[in-house]
C-alpha cells in the first residue's frame, strides 16, 4: 500500500483518545482517499467587507482586521449576543437559535477562536498543494493524498487535538476501486447506481419528481425524502436544495439516461455501487 495512505492510529489516539477512524467509501472529489473532520466553531464563516463603507474596506485583512469582522458577524443577524473577548482571542456569544431550548432563554454559548478562524481564512485563500478542502457550519474537511500534508495542515490550523474528531482512510486493497470512480455502499445488492442531481435551487425540477414518483412504487428506483424536498419546489431560500447535492438509487443505465434528459444542467453524475466486504 502507498505510504503516503497509511494511517498510524496510536498517533491520532494520543492526540485524542475518543477520535473515530472510518474507511474510505468512495473517493473525495474523486481523487482524495484522506480525510479529517475537524470541530471548528464558525468554519462556515466567509470573510466579507461589503457591509463597510468603501473607503473602509480591506480586501487583504490582517489579524486586527479580522477580528473586527468577526465582532461585526456574529451579531449581524441579531442572533447572537456579543459577552466578552478575551485575550483578544475568544469571542464569546450567546446565541439563540429559533426553537431551540438547549438554555433556559433559548440560547446556547458559544466561543470563536479568532486566530484559528484566521488561520483558515489565509489556510483556504492559498491551499498547500494536494488538499481541499469543505466546511458546513461549525464543521470542516480537510482531504488529501498524503498523511504528511494532511497532519501539517491540521497542525497549521493549531486545531486542539479533542477537536480532530475523525480520520478517514482507505482500506489496503480498496484504492484501485475507489480511484475508478466506485463507492462502496450496502445497497448494492439492490441498486447498481447511485445518482447525484446539483443544488435544484428554488422552483427545483418538478419535471423530474413528478416521474420519480410516478415509478416510486416500482423497484427500479429509491428517492430519500430529503431528494423529493430538494426537487419538488418551490423551497425556501435557506434549504437543502440550495447548499446540497440531493441523491438517489437506480438499478439500470436507461434510467439514467431519462433522469439526465428530465434533469438538464441540475444532472451531476452517477457512480457505481459495489459491496462493501465483510470486514
Amino acid at each position: 500500500m502507498n505510504q503516503r495512505l497509511i494511517v498510524n492510529n496510536e498517533y491520532w489516539l494520543n492526540k485524542n483518545p475518543d477520535i473515530e477512524f472510518r474507511k474510505v467509501k468512495k473517493a473525495f472529489y474523486g481523487t482524495h482517499l484522506l480525510s479529517a473532520k475537524l470541530y471548528i466553531c464558525g468554519a462556515s464563516m466567509r470573510y466579507y467587507d461589503h457591509d463597510m463603507p468603501r473607503h473602509l474596506r480591506v480586501k487583504t485583512p490582517n489579524y486586527t482586521d479580522f477580528m473586527a469582522f468577526i465582532k461585526r458577524h456574529v451579531m449581524k443577524f441579531n442572533s447572537q449576543k456579543l459577552l466578552k473577548i478575551d485575550d483578544d482571542r475568544y469571542v464569546h456569544v450567546n446565541r439563540t437559535f429559533r426553537g431551540d431550548h438547549r438554555e433556559p432563554d433559548g440560547s446556547v454559548h458559544r466561543v470563536y477562536d479568532a486566530e484559528m478562524l484566521y488561520a483558515f481564512y489565509k489556510l483556504i485563500k492559498t491551499k498547500p498543494n494536494g488538499i481541499r478542502i469543505s466546511r458546513e457550519y461549525d464543521k470542516a474537511h480537510i482531504y488529501a493524498n498524503d498523511i504528511g500534508v494532511l497532519i501539517d495542515t491540521i497542525n497549521r490550523l493549531q486545531v486542539p487535538d479533542s477537536d480532530i474528531k475523525r480520520i478517514t482512510s482507505p482500506g489496503e486493497n480498496d484504492i484501485e476501486l475507489l480511484l475508478s470512480g466506485k463507492e462502496f455502499n450496502p445497497r448494492a445488492n439492490e441498486y447498481k447506481f447511485k445518482i447525484f442531481l446539483k443544488p435544484a435551487g428554488k422552483n427545483g425540477i418538478p419535471g423530474l419528481a413528478n416521474y420519480l414518483k410516478s415509478i416510486d412504487h416500482s423497484t427500479e428506483v429509491e428517492v430519500p425524502q430529503h431528494c423529493y424536498n430538494a426537487i419538488s419546489g418551490p423551497v425556501e431560500i435557506w434549504s437543502w436544495a440550495y447548499s446540497q447535492r440531493s441523491y438517489f438509487y437506480a438499478k439500470d443505465e436507461d434510467t439514467i439516461l431519462l433522469i439526465k434528459m428530465l434533469a438538464g444542467d441540475r444532472y451531476s453524475n452517477a457512480v457505481e455501487l459495489i459491496l462493501p466486504s465483510k470486514d
